[in-house]
């Protein structure tokens, strides 16, 4: 893997990057892809990512509550998680992607509830 492209993949971003990678010239090939602005990404796009968010923080909230993150629970909350990973940097949120991705993988990695304690800390609250 070279490169990577977030979705939802537009066309000319991907003609870009297949272009650069091939070594033909397209237009702005020669450049890397921009990252989409706030205010030209789509409405119902940001819409979604927020409620994507809005439930991932009320999952791992739901968990807190237990105090421990059960086989069923865990692997919903890594779902989610993945999902935001994939999608974040789409809205310029590249940091709360990697920070999505860390988590993911060290609840992955837990064997057992009590090794998935639920961190008491709420996350900072941010808009997309």
């Amino acid at each position: 893997m070279q490169d990577h492209l977030a979705k939802p993949l537009r066309i000319k971003d991907l003609t870009n990057m297949i272009a650069q990678w091939s070594g033909s010239s397209v237009g702005e090939a020669a450049q890397p892809a921009p990252a989409p602005a706030a205010d030209s990404t789509s409405p119902r796009l940001r819409k979604i990512f927020a409620e994507r968010l809005a439930a991932t923080l009320e999952t791992i909230e739901a968990a807190r509550e237990k105090g421990a993150i059960d086989d069923t629970a865990r692997t919903e909350i890594a779902g989610l998680l993945h999902q935001i990973a994939g999608t974040a940097a789409y809205f310029e949120a590249e940091e709360l992607g990697r920070k999505c991705l860390e988590a993911e993988k060290a609840l992955l990695a837990c064997e057992d509830e009590t090794e998935a304690k639920v961190r008491r800390k709420r996350p900072e609250r941010r808009r997309f």
